[in-house]
């Protein structure tokens, strides 16, 4: 998928302290073909910022 299609889906990820979880979820989102924005939501640190850093402009 080229990295300037429009995303027809937007995705949430809501986690609460399960920062593996939460790389696992983006992570299999990210090998989806379909064109997609994922927002992550975290409540329980910001190691997770630092694991999704090569997630790109399509993940925030």
């Amino acid at each position: 998928m080229p990295e300037s299609a429009p995303p027809q889906l937007a995705v949430i990820v809501i986690g609460y302290r399960a920062p593996a979880q939460i790389v696992e979820a983006v992570t299999s989102l990210l090998d989806q073909d379909e064109p997609l924005e994922i927002m992550v939501v975290n409540s329980g640190g910001g190691e997770v910022l630092a694991l999704l850093t090569g997630a790109g402009s399509r993940c925030q």
